[in-house]
């Protein structure tokens, strides 16, 4: 038996306007993964050497600590260079040809020379950006194919969040005409750590999350053990030779990404790099972008969760299959049952997913159970 009852919703009008920062939540329909898009950037100047190490300069109150609300003012910057950002199909291309799986590629192309790079990624629903890889010049194989594909933005993302991703990649580089053979590997914490409002040029200003990222480098070199033959069965024969990777240094920098609804990541702030992990607030930075122009259209905003009115159940072997439709404007769903015709105070949770769907194990245990389905959003709920 189900029941859909509408349930009126608990938002609460008298938050102040400077709390609703807090409760932003960033979905895969918020950033940048329809072809056809673009947005332009201002960035600091950038040296023609990758190796001649970058000039730092102070960011003083624009980074700001942990909390908020915060409103960083982003108007006013170095405006060196111009970087436009399209979003296009690569498939049947050669970039594409390295990355099969990957639908989408964000080509960056820096205005003033025309160098270009890629990254290769997919946007999914409920799970995030995952990324593949990139094309960049500065490795001898300008093809750089993740051993395993990341999710370094996922869905959903708001203040408070954690999560890790580790990735390597293997690659050659040439110092001196001379070819070495490297792997990298990265390990980044994220935490979204800081809220509030952000004001950027020509585009006004709006709610945002920043993600504090902390990204630990370390570079191996591949070493030849033992003398080995290069056979790898004659190696293994003799008991020793073959390759390995030998660790050369280690380096740490961090990044703050300022994602904002509809628009994505507006602003980047990069600091140096060093042989120490920088502060969470560093005050010294070799990169700073800002977004000026797009033609992304927001979503619709909406601040109540829309009702689940096609809830469906069968049953199997004592079990209950619940399945709705995705609804609007919702972070998750919770599930509750009731065994007393759900009166007042008899609804029990079953779970709470972001998905649409959901088992009851037990639900052969109650001769009559009630369903309902509650949709959930920051500061507000509503179901059937």
């Amino acid at each position: 038996m189900i029941m859909k009852k509408c349930i009126a919703s608990l938002l609460v009008a008298t938050f102040a306007m400077v709390q609703s920062s807090a409760q932003v939540a960033i979905r895969s329909a918020d950033m940048f993964s329809e072809i056809g898009e673009y947005y332009r950037a201002y960035v600091n100047a950038q040296p023609e050497d990758p190796f001649a190490g970058l000039e730092t300069f102070a960011i003083r109150e624009q980074v700001g600590e942990s909390g908020g609300p915060h409103l960083w003012d982003f108007s006013e910057g170095p405006t060196d260079q111009i970087r436009r950002f399209d979003y296009v199909n690569p498939r049947g291309t050669i970039v594409g040809a390295s990355f099969p799986e990957a639908p989408i590629a964000e080509r960056m192309t820096l205005e003033a020379n025309g160098e270009v790079k890629w990254l290769l990624f997919d946007q999914i629903p409920l799970v995030g950006r995952r990324v593949f890889g990139a094309f960049d010049p500065l490795f001898d194989e300008i093809a750089i194919v993740f051993d395993q594909p990341i999710i370094d933005f996922p869905d959903p993302m708001q203040f408070g969040d954690k999560w890790s991703t580790s990735l390597t990649f293997t690659n050659s580089l040439s110092v001196l005409g001379i070819d070495f053979p490297i792997r990298v590997t990265q390990i980044s914490e994220f935490e979204v750590d800081a809220f509030g409002f952000i004001e950027l040029p020509n585009l006004g200003f709006g709610d945002v999350i920043r993600v504090n990222e902390l990204v630990s480098q370390t570079d191996a070199i591949e070493s030849n053990i033992f003398g080995g033959s290069g056979d790898p069965e004659l190696d293994a024969e003799l008991g020793g030779g073959g390759t390995t990777f030998q660790d050369v240094q280690k380096t740490f920098h961090r990044n703050l990404y300022f994602i904002r609804p509809g628009l994505g990541i507006v602003a980047q702030i990069t600091s140096a790099t060093s042989e120490a992990a920088p502060g969470p607030n560093f005050q010294e930075a070799i990169y700073f972008v800002r977004m000026f122009e797009t033609n992304k259209q927001p979503p619709e905003t909406c601040t109540d969760p829309s009702a689940v009115n096609d809830l469906e159940i069968s049953f199997s072997g004592g079990r209950a299959l619940l399945k709705w439709g995705e609804t609007d404007c919702t972070d998750s769903y919770r599930v509750e049952f009731s065994a007393l015709g759900g009166i007042e105070g008899s609804w029990q949770p079953l779970g709470e997913t972001q998905g649409t769907f959901m088992v009851d194990p037990l639900a052969a245990i109650d001769p009559i159970r009630i369903y309902r389905v509650i949709s959930r959003k920051a500061t507000s709920t509503i179901g059937q």
